[in-house]
């Protein structure tokens, strides 16, 4: 044979889209009582399907042709799905981290962009002739025009907007965790940060091509950087784009499998909620000095569960009051005021107790991770838990010199 079918391109194409379409309905059927974010990962699956769908009948080389033979209104049709992937993906993160969450009529703005596409899209292309369509498919005629890359960078735009978006929840949901927990692991979302930080660069590296393509047809005769600008690397940088989407979506299955039920959700706050009046406490500086004691004698830092309505309770408080309290007095949320109080236990036992290591140690004062326990202290005393009792043993020798 003298031509090739299918390139490595097409392969990976054809591999997302029948990955993406299996995994969702497996997901579908294993996880179909879980949280609501798994409807918002499943569209999220069936929009990638779509699209590389889509690139692979547009710009595959031999099945362009067999697809055009077929029916020319099949093409086109699986773009749609750039216009809400970066919406699925929002409403997915939105799902896993706030209770109760609900798609509600306001979120129904987020079809804009989808919308707009389709009346755009029906105009250019499929009110035309079939003769028409024939011919601006055989001769690329549609996306080589200025008005289709450039609807085409607006929609990618969007998409950047909508991953870039999800990291802020993100750390909101960290900043909101922090206020009521003092165990890290409990936030640990580095796996989604992660991924999501992967679909942000793979969607500004299509963003940045689109927009090199509006480049390109303004100014044909450019010289210089922008003579650079050819065909050939524009599609190699796709190429790379669509390998990286492939393993972000396998990266994004997988460990939404594994830890997506480990994902401890929060109350969204609304606007009344914030505005909501608390009970009347005791005098503010009444207040800190009744944690303060508290902390001082009955030390509950030392129970590594240990979160800010727990304390709040046993101290009498109201939750919000006792938050508040530490944010405005100590200017500290509640995971890093019960961690100072942890590092002040564990610089006591560093310098008095010789026989307890480094990691009885932290376990004993409440940490559970050894990386927050070194990180902390560093942040604190700008030294390791180790050159510390180094640093205590060496003052104790020097003090025992002096005395003799």
């Amino acid at each position: 044979m003298d031509h090739v079918i299918f390139n490595l391109n097409d392969v990976v194409l054809c591999m997302t889209s029948f990955m993406s379409c299996v995994l969702a309905a497996l997901y579908w059927k294993t996880q179909q009582t879980s949280r609501k974010s798994t409807l918002f990962l499943i569209g999220f699956l069936l929009s990638h399907a779509l699209f590389a769908v889509h690139e692979l009948t547009y710009y595959g080389e031999q099945v362009r042709y067999v697809i055009l033979d077929v029916n020319p209104n099949l093409f086109f049709l699986g773009s749609v799905a750039y216009c809400i992937d970066g919406v699925l993906l929002y409403l997915f993160t939105h799902a896993l981290i706030y209770k109760g969450f609900t798609f509600k009529r306001q979120h129904l703005w987020h079809l804009l962009p989808l919308i707009g596409y389709c009346i755009y899209l029906g105009f250019v292309y499929h009110s035309q002739s079939w003769a028409d369509k024939t011919s601006i498919i055989r001769n690329w005629y549609l996306t080589e025009t200025l008005h289709f890359v450039s609807v085409e960078f607006l929609i990618r735009l969007i998409r950047v907007v909508y991953v870039a978006y999800c990291l802020q929840l993100l750390a909101n949901y960290t900043s909101e965790q922090m206020q009521r927990l003092a165990d890290p692991a409990k936030v640990d979302i580095t796996w989604l940060r992660t991924v999501i930080i992967g679909f942000i660069f793979v969607f500004s590296v299509e963003a940045l091509m689109s927009g090199t393509n509006i480049v390109r047809l303004l100014r044909p005769a450019e010289t210089g950087i922008l003579s650079l600008i050819e065909l050939e690397h524009l599609s190699f940088l796709g190429e790379l784009t669509n390998y990286a989407d492939f393993l972000l979506l396998l990266s994004l299955l997988v460990y939404s499998l594994a830890r997506i039920s480990s994902v401890e959700q929060v109350k969204e706050l609304e606007g009344q909620d914030e505005q909501e009046e608390l009970p009347e406490q005791d005098d503010e500086l009444e207040g800190v000095g009744r944690i303060k004691r508290y902390m001082e004698e009955q030390k509950p830092y030392m129970n590594a569960e240990i979160t800010l309505p727990q304390l709040a309770d046993a101290l009498e408080l109201h939750p919000k009051v006792l938050s508040m309290t530490l944010n405005h007095h100590f200017q500290l949320n509640f995971y890093e005021f019960v961690n100072g109080y942890r590092i002040e236990e564990a610089k006591h036992l560093l310098a008095t107790d010789e026989t307890m290591s480094i990691t009885d140690i932290y376990f004993s004062v409440g940490f559970n991770s050894k990386s927050v326990f070194y990180q902390f202290f560093k942040k604190i005393e700008k030294i390791t838990p180790t050159a510390y009792r180094r640093k205590c043993r060496a003052a104790k020798t020097a003090d025992a010199i002096a005395t003799d």
